[in-house]
C-alpha cells in the first residue's frame, strides 16, 4: 500500500487515478495545485507524487527538481498529454521516476506505482 498525493485540477485525471490506485488498495489525496501539493508533502507520509505536467507550476523541471531535493525519499511520477511539448528525458534528469502519457490506463499506472514502490525500498 502506497500513499500517493495527486497534483491536478482536472478531475479526469485525479478522479480515474484515485479509482484505479484505491482500489488496488492504496490511500490517495489529491491537490488542484502545486503549491497546495507543496504543503501536503510537508506534512509528511507522501510516498508518491502523481503530478499532471498540464498544470502551468508543474510544466516547470525546477519544480520536479525541488520536490526531489527537499523530498528525497518521495517517488515522482509524472503524467503529460500529446498537446505538451515536454521534453521527457530533461523532465527524468530533473528527477522524475517516470513519465506516463495520456490516455491513461489502468494497467501501465499500477506498473508505474508498482515500480516505485520497489525502487523506494
Amino acid at each position: 500500500m502506497a500513499r500517493v498525493l495527486v497534483i491536478s485540477e482536472r478531475n479526469s485525471i485525479s478522479g480515474f487515478v484515485r479509482t484505479v490506485l484505491e482500489n488496488a488498495g492504496h490511500v490517495v489525496t489529491v491537490a488542484p495545485t502545486a503549491l497546495e501539493g507543496w504543503h501536503l508533502l510537508r506534512e509528511g507520509g507522501v510516498q508518491i507524487i502523481l503530478a499532471d505536467l498540464h498544470l502551468p507550476q508543474c510544466k516547470d523541471p525546477h519544480v520536479i527538481a525541488a520536490w526531489r531535493q527537499r523530498f528525497q525519499a518521495v517517488k515522482v511520477i509524472t503524467v503529460s498529454d500529446r498537446s505538451i511539448t515536454a521534453d521527457f528525458l530533461t523532465i527524468r534528469l530533473m528527477g522524475a521516476d517516470d513519465v506516463l502519457q495520456m490516455p491513461l490506463r489502468s494497467d501501465e499506472l499500477l506498473l508505474a506505482v508498482q515500480t516505485a514502490l520497489k525502487e523506494e525500498s
